[in-house]
């Protein structure tokens, strides 16, 4: 009789040798503003990590890791809070991979972490470098004469991570390394401002070029096109370049041609409409001409010794009122007095005026048709010399709107 046996055997780990190292790479590991990265560390020979103490801090800060496994009970106060939730393992410790992933990158991410791995007996530790790129400002070209037919081109770019590299080139996309210089600085936050300068013949080319860059991908780039006109030495200047200046005047002319005739038109039309319109032009002037008026605005007082009987002054001279009620009335009085119903019942005001410019308001308030229909209040002036019932034209430079109401 067969009998099958079966016997579990418990999965066992690679047995821990006595010594290892760690790899890392030798240069820094760049990575973009805003974006993730991963340095790179592994076991050296290869096996698994599990039950080992792997730990990421940056220099001098042992106790005050990035991450660390196995987790910590303190780990909310031990870990750097600086890459809390930022920061995972990456690898595959059964692989012996223990590779850091540190997300969001900001420039305070920049510099040396340090992977360490002990097993309780052995240890060892290595450093990986991160450099953060950041691409600066687009570079800004100018020029100076500096006689001889030459010019000096500087070129300037900030805010650059890390050190960039300055390439001028002319038309023909030659490199020109001859007569150039650089010079960097660096700002608060550690950004990198490169400053280069160029001394350069027109004659060589017909524009220059100034790129500032971190990689082949990775670039800014600007050009300055000499004005050859402004050097005082242009025998070198090549004739092929009068036809190529001529054409842009032909075509000036033509575009100034049109457009002069477009004005000339909308003039036209604006006259026409002037014509046409002028009363309306004219009215739209009159509020200019009362905001002068106002400036000089005049107390008014009516003389109570000038008063018609039907009129009645009232409120220290501001007021006059028509106390006769009723047309018959009306019509009764001029029968009586035997005059005329053209004749107009007035006041006169205490102040009078030789020249200059004067301003006042009349408000004129009609209380249950108080007025009859055949009578209306008038705002007129009278001249020296005339009676109540006489009024006289204005001179000639005396300017006065009669109200109408």
């Amino acid at each position: 009789m067969w009998v099958w046996m079966f016997v579990s055997v418990p999965f066992c780990h690679a047995e821990v040798p006595d010594t290892f190292s760690l790899l890392v790479p030798d240069s820094p590991v760049t990575a973009k503003l805003g974006s993730s990265v991963v340095l790179p560390c592994s076991l050296s020979p290869s096996f698994s990590a599990v039950g080992l103490e792997v730990r990421w801090h940056r220099p001098n800060q042992f106790n005050t890791p990035i991450l660390v496994l196995p987790v910590p009970k303190v780990q909310e106060t031990s870990l750097d809070p600086q890459y809390r939730d930022r920061v995972s393992l990456i690898g595959r410790l059964e692989e012996g991979n223990v590779s850091l992933k540190l997300e969001n990158i900001t420039l305070s991410d920049r510099g040396e972490y340090v992977c360490y791995v002990s097993s309780g007996t052995w240890f060892d530790k290595g450093t990986a470098s991160l450099s953060v790129n950041v691409l600066g400002s687009v570079p800004v070209l100018s020029f100076t004469e500096t006689g001889q037919g030459n010019l000096n081109v500087t070129c300037v770019s900030d805010g650059w991570s890390p050190e960039p590299t300055v390439t001028w080139r002319d038309r023909e996309g030659r490199e020109i390394k001859h007569n150039s210089n650089v010079m960097y600085d660096k700002d608060s936050d550690d950004l990198v401002s490169v400053s280069s300068w160029l001394l350069f013949s027109p004659s060589e080319s017909e524009w220059i070029s100034c790129s500032v860059s971190l990689s082949d991908q990775e670039k800014r780039e600007s050009r300055v096109l000499p004005l050859r006109s402004k050097i005082s030495n242009c025998a070198t200047q090549p004739t092929i370049l009068e036809p190529t200046a001529s054409k842009p005047s032909w075509r000036a002319f033509i575009v100034m041609l049109v457009i002069s005739l477009l004005a000339f038109s909308v003039l036209f039309i604006l006259f026409i409409l002037y014509k046409r319109k002028g009363p309306q032009k004219t009215m739209a002037t009159e509020p200019a001409d009362w905001n002068k008026m106002r400036l000089c605005k005049e107390d008014l007082r009516m003389d109570t010794s000038t008063c018609h009987k039907a009129l009645t002054v009232k409120n220290k001279g501001k007021e006059v009122s028509y106390f006769v009620t009723g047309l018959s009335s009306v019509k009764e009085w001029f029968v009586q007095n035997n005059k005329s119903e053209e004749l107009m019942f007035d006041v006169l005001c205490k102040e009078k005026f030789r020249s200059g410019c004067h301003y006042w308001e009349v408000i004129v308030l009609d209380l249950q048709k108080a007025v009859p229909p055949e009578l209306s209040w008038y705002v007129d002036q009278r001249r020296d010399g005339t009676n109540g019932e006489q009024y006289g034209a204005l001179p000639p430079q005396i300017k006065f709107l009669p109200p109408q109401f």
